[in-house]
């Protein structure tokens, strides 16, 4: 142990310099010192290499299913995933995206298995170390009037129109591929087993989010900045009652002056690009979906869920 360096701040350093062979040498030299700081040292450090060993192993399976295209010679593998298909106001958004099989994104994962701020940082690592990538959106008057599993796949062929390069294959999250031709392979839960498509779901959520941000902006009341016209009774509740601080009682104000939908096609329709269009929340809120929202907004039987 004479070549050990005696105090821990010194140890640490070093261990924190090595790595490989060298590092496990370290390691066995220290575990002979008893001293609780090191022993703790040695025990964290081997607890973080099975976590960095875990996660080498997670992101290598989740190219597996590429690896086997890529050995039937289908060499470009593009993933798609979509964002927004059950939610009651915005687009449903989709992403799609081109990875090499080398490459390994920290913290990739099904987008809904990360926090907001885990999204962003791993969204702006695929879009750094894609061959290509894409995200592209059908809208609400677009969902009225096909229906949001024909929209979805709008949005879908709109993702993979938009990456601008060719691709043998591509890989969809799901168990519906129709529309995207017969080069396709759906993966049941595929936004947590393939890579490209687990970087599509990331890249589309955030984009999504940030286009929602940007409506809450334009149609204050509704919430959308936190729950992203999402259908669900307890967040939409939960949001809109916390939108305001005022004295009087919260109320969803711009759900109580919502139009009454004047029919499909009325809008521009969204092309491929994160802006959406203008015009008053019609465009927004798909007639299809508006009544739930007014009812959750203050409409209907159930009375003000603003006022909680």
């Amino acid at each position: 142990m004479s070549t050990v360096p005696v105090t821990i701040a010194a140890l640490k350093a070093q261990v924190a310099a090595a790595s490989g062979h060298d590092l496990d040498a370290l390691l066995r030299a220290l575990a002979d010192d008893r001293r609780a700081g090191v022993q703790a040292l040695v025990s964290a450090t081997r607890a973080r290499a099975l976590r960095i060993e875990a996660e080498s192993a997670r992101l290598d399976a989740l190219m597996a299913m590429q690896r086997e295209l890529h050995g039937r010679g289908l060499l470009i593998v593009a993933g798609v995933d979509e964002v927004g298909r059950g939610a009651l106001a915005g687009p449903v958004t989709a992403g799609a995206v081109i990875l090499r099989a080398d490459v390994r994104i920290e913290g990739l994962d099904d987008s809904k298995k990360l926090s907001h701020e885990a999204r962003v940082r791993v969204a702006a690592r695929v879009r750094q170390l894609a061959i290509a990538w894409s995200v592209a959106h059908a809208g609400a008057d677009e969902i009225d009037a096909v229906g949001i599993g024909p929209a979805t796949r709008l949005a879908w062929r709109r993702a993979l129109e938009g990456l601008g390069t060719p691709f043998d294959h591509v890989l969809v999250d799901g168990n519906d591929g129709r529309g995207l031709g017969s080069a396709v392979t759906t993966v049941v839960r595929g936004d947590s087993r393939v890579a490209c498509i687990a970087a599509a779901s990331v890249i589309a959520k955030v984009a999504r989010d940030a286009l929602m941000a940007d409506l809450a902006a334009r149609y204050p009341g509704y919430g959308f900045e936190g729950n992203r016209g999402d259908g669900s009774p307890d967040t939409v509740h939960r949001t809109i009652s916390s939108a305001s601080d005022r004295s009087a009682p919260p109320t969803c104000t711009a759900a109580r002056s919502l139009p009454a939908p004047s029919g499909a096609g009325s809008s521009e329709p969204t092309r491929r690009t994160s802006r959406h269009r203008s015009g008053d929340v019609q465009g927004v809120v798909s007639a299809s979906r508006q009544h739930v929202w007014r009812r959750w907004c203050g409409h209907g039987p159930y009375g003000d869920r603003s006022q909680g």
